[in-house]
């Protein structure tokens, strides 16, 4: 702070540029483990509990994969990950292939999920 009062000129050390994709990542993750407590690991516990009703929403397992692989990229590559998958606007061949994943992923896994709540006896 004293050089600086000194020498206007000199600036302060700067954030890295991964500065705020990492924590944007690891926000992402939790994200995917919140979501994935409160609407797959409760549902399944509560249904091989055999109690009267589920709180079940299909739409929030549906963006578990989606929110995981996009927070495991972001917080694995950090700055990295924005340059690999593209702007929001226009997204990469890898960021289209990420996408198309996490959707496949997502569809899979919520009807995997609905068909073992069938099989427990539940209309989900």
């Amino acid at each position: 702070m004293e050089e600086r009062k000194k020498d206007p000129a000199k600036r302060a050390k700067a954030l890295p540029d991964d500065f705020a994709s990492r924590p944007f990542g690891a926000i992402l993750l939790l994200l995917a483990l919140v979501a994935f407590g409160m609407y797959t690991y409760i549902p399944i516990t509560e249904a091989q509990g055999q109690v009267a009703s589920l709180r079940y929403s299909g739409k929030f397992v549906y963006i578990q994969p989606l929110f995981a692989m996009l927070g495991t990229a972001y917080l694995v590559f950090g700055e990295r990950a924005s340059k690999v998958l593209g702007p929001t606007t226009r997204p990469s061949v890898w960021g289209w292939v990420l996408l198309l994943v996490a959707v496949g992923v997502g569809f899979a896994y919520v009807h995997y999920l609905e068909a073992y709540f069938y099989a427990l006896g539940y209309q989900v």
